[in-house]
């Protein structure tokens, strides 16, 4: 009885064998197949998002800032707190961003900010919206922790 199953044990090998040795080769049956994953049709993980938020008070020319927040409403309460912290009486906040890098630009008079994704490009943009003698007053990028 062990010779006949061992007999088929091998019979059945010789003809796995080719499928095993062929897979994914060109002329098989299973050459350019794709495989998705099992939960469905791509990964439907969301994005995580570092928010970060600028606040001003121009009644007094104070600013806050926050960075790396889970949410657009905690980064914007955060830079209106520090805001108010540094001395600001009417701290409103000027403009959030996500995943992104920012950089504000500034004189006692004027001001101008830009977003993007690399620090260089949005420190450029703000320097020309801003004016001739401007200086950089601010900068950051918000990315999320890997």
């Amino acid at each position: 009885m062990k010779t006949i199953s061992k007999f088929c044990v091998v019979i059945a090998s010789f003809f796995l064998w080719p499928t095993i040795g062929t897979a994914q080769q060109p002329g098989s049956s299973a050459y350019n197949q794709v495989l998705l994953p099992g939960h469905g049709v791509g990964d439907t993980r969301q994005a995580r998002l570092a928010w970060g938020a600028f606040s001003i008070s121009p009644a007094d020319q104070w600013s806050g800032s926050a960075t790396g927040f889970a949410s657009e409403s905690e980064a914007s309460e955060s830079a209106i707190a520090d805001c108010r912290k540094r001395g600001g009486t009417a701290c409103a906040v000027e403009f959030t961003y996500a995943n992104q890098c920012v950089a504000v630009a500034a004189t006692s008079t004027n001001h101008a900010w830009s977003r993007g994704k690399t620090a260089g490009d949005v420190r450029s943009k703000a320097l020309s919206a801003c004016g001739a003698s401007c200086e950089i007053f601010y900068e950051d990028c918000s990315f999320p922790a890997r």
